[in-house]
């Protein structure tokens, strides 16, 4: 079981790894790639490769720790962060690896890139001016931001689908609690959502942006949570409330009616399913596996399998939960999934999106695409989302 801890955030010693699938060229050659990072030439630098594991390519080539590659919304560019300028700032490239842009350039440590919806900024992490706090840059390293001044650190910041909010976690008494913060009126205080005296983590918003899902131990083991942003009663419901197993790892369905999340015990962990479109939810296993990610159309799930020794993804069809994509074998360890449909002028793209971490001495550094928290009693603030 994944346990949070403040020194994995603050390592960050993360793979970054990510699949882009897009249409066949005209040379007949497959678009699908891998991107990832790999210390495979005793440094760590990020590659790509085709999906069947064909065409490696060092897309990264520098004595410095090239890590956490992220695709932009259009999936033409990669987002990274890199140590090169002897600390860690942000830096974007084309997908093939060319045109490296360095956009932050501060003597403290940038970390976590995450782009906007509309792929014109990049939310981030920084130590600039002491603590971590979450700032925002446009994507030419313009018009840098502080949007947190809190004496707490703030980490992993989360854009809602409209890019209006943004969501990111603040350690407290050594627990984390989530924070909504309004993108447009940054100068409003932080929305208090959950956690404390509770530690809650890996929000994910829903495709509408009405409710966040979240793992707590309010009730003692880590559970899903959902909150409700438009409801001050009745906010926050336990969907999972398991005695037996811990949950973790959220994700929504592309329509918002189902909810996947992993049952995580000592023995495996299984993807679960939950129908919120029934009244009360319905419940139901799909298959063995971690960190689901939906398709587009909502009918397949990507997921991580774990072996001795090894990792590899499957796809999994939803209804009937029989296995879609062979097993695929991945180098490195993944935490992470993303799968994202992308559409340009010139040709509909599907992203593939994994965030790999390296676990170290027991440590893992989280990278999921959320963030959460419970909220004390009696302080619950209606979200205008």
């Amino acid at each position: 079981m994944f346990k949070r801890q403040l020194a994995t955030i603050i390592l960050l010693v993360i793979l970054g790894l990510a699949v882009q699938s897009c249409n066949q060229n005209t040379s007949g050659q497959s678009n699908d790639l891998i991107a990832f990072t790999s210390s495979r030439n005793d440094n760590w630098d990020i590659y790509i490769m085709d999906s069947d594991g064909n065409n490696l390519e060092r897309i990264t080539d520098h004595p410095a720790i090239d890590t956490n590659p992220s695709f932009s919304p259009d999936g033409l560019k990669i987002a990274f962060q890199s140590d090169r300028a002897g600390n860690s700032e942000i830096y974007i490239m084309n997908r093939d690896g060319s045109d490296v842009i360095r956009i932050t350039n501060d003597p403290g440590e940038d970390l976590m890139p995450a782009w906007s919806p509309d792929g014109s900024r990049i939310a981030f992490q920084s130590n600039r001016e002491g603590n971590y706090d979450i700032y925002i840059i446009g994507i030419d390293g313009s018009d840098t931001t502080r949007i947190t001044d809190h004496p707490n650190d703030d980490y992993l910041p989360t854009w809602s689908p409209d890019g209006q909010w943004l969501a990111y976690e603040t350690y407290i008494n050594d627990h984390f609690e989530i924070f909504l913060l309004s993108v447009s009126n940054p100068s409003d205080p932080p929305i208090h959502l959950a956690g404390g005296p509770d530690s809650s983590h890996s929000p994910a918003w829903s495709p509408q942006g009405r409710q966040i899902a979240f793992v707590s131990n309010r009730n003692g083991d880590d559970d899903i949570w959902l909150a409700a942003l438009d409801q001050v009663e009745n906010r926050f419901t336990n969907l999972s409330n398991s005695l037996e197993v811990q949950q973790s790892n959220p994700a929504w369905s592309p329509n918002g009616q189902n909810l996947a999340w992993v049952d995580d015990s000592e023995t495996s962990q299984i993807i679960m399913i939950c129908s919120l479109a029934n009244n009360p939810a319905k419940l139901r296993s799909l298959s063995t596996g971690n960190y689901p990610v939906w398709s587009e159309d909502g009918n397949s799930i990507l997921a991580l399998v774990s072996f001795a020794n090894q990792n590899g993804i499957v796809t999994y069809e939803v209804t009937t939960g029989n296995i879609q994509q062979p097993l695929m074998n991945l180098p490195g360890s993944v935490s992470g999934l993303d799968w994202k449909n992308h559409f340009s002028t010139e040709a509909a793209t599907t992203l593939l999106k994994f965030l790999t971490n390296q676990r170290s001495n027991g440590i893992i550094v989280h990278t999921q695409i959320s963030i959460d928290p419970a909220p004390p009693a009696g302080r619950f603030g209606v979200v205008p989302v």
